[in-house]
């Protein structure tokens, strides 16, 4: 990565963020398409600043998908969600959006025990 590089100051613009607004800020300005965290490719200088969480979806033609990252100096999340296309490129809503985590208890059901 170059300085004075677009992913330079992309990533001086993730580094320096210390609110939502900020990180949001220069994720919608520098990586709209989250296409590249879907599919892993992005520049290794960058995981100083993110960490893709999950990614899930994309299923079949025209089915949701979705990332998340971690901001790593502010422990915040983010989620971009989008479709999946298998004719050509995938269609996100180019805009990130601050998530939480949070824990969700699932009753299944089994055959019973004898």
């Amino acid at each position: 990565m170059e300085p004075g590089s677009s992913q330079s100051m992309f990533l001086e613009a993730l580094l320096a963020a210390t609110t939502a607004e900020q990180v949001i800020a220069a994720l919608d300005n520098w990586w709209p398409d989250a296409d590249n965290v879907y599919y892993g490719d992005y520049d290794s200088a960058l995981n100083n600043a993110v960490e893709t969480v999950e990614c899930g979806g994309a299923e079949g033609d025209g089915a949701p998908m979705y990332v998340v990252i971690k901001h790593l100096p502010t422990g915040l999340f983010f989620q971009q969600t989008g479709y999946y296309s298998s004719w050509g490129d995938s269609s996100w809503d180019n805009t990130w959006h601050q998530v939480e985590p949070v824990q969700v208890v699932v009753t299944k059901y089994e055959p019973a025990k004898k």
